[in-house]
């Protein structure tokens, strides 16, 4: 708070002189914070900045390994279903020969029996019956 004297007379001389020498402490007082800044404080936010970007990367990679471990446990259940599918494939396979291969021989034994041509009447309706449940199943 400056006084009513030097509120009038900024411009004289002695209060000019002392207004002059705190500018220059003012800038001095700046001039050094600034170098220590530079000196001591730069460095160390450098470092910390280093620091923070190794993390900021191994964030990245975590991140990146995380992704492609879960891709990797995707892909392992798609296995174990595809395994899954083959084998279930593979019974239905076994399922579909084993049922053309009876039915090859219920047809085989179906023709012997027409060419035999039995006079038994049972017979022939066993053998129509059989040629029947063959072509409707």
């Amino acid at each position: 708070m400056k006084t009513c004297h030097e509120q009038r007379c900024h411009m004289c001389p002695k209060h000019r002189t002392k207004m002059l020498q705190m500018r220059e402490e003012f800038r001095a007082k700046k001039d050094q914070l600034r170098s220590e800044m530079r000196t001591k404080i730069t460095p160390k936010l450098r470092v910390l900045n280093q620091k923070l970007s190794r993390k900021e990367n191994t964030i990245a990679q975590l991140k990146d390994l995380m992704k492609k471990t879960s891709m990797a446990d995707e892909l392992k259940e798609l296995r174990k279903e595809n395994s899954k599918l083959r084998r279930i494939q593979k019974r239905l396979k076994r399922r579909h020969a084993l049922k053309m291969k009876k039915m090859r021989a219920d047809i085989e034994e179906a023709t012997f029996l027409k060419e035999t041509d039995f006079d038994i009447p049972i017979f022939s309706f066993v053998t129509d019956l059989i040629y029947d449940d063959l072509i409707f199943n």
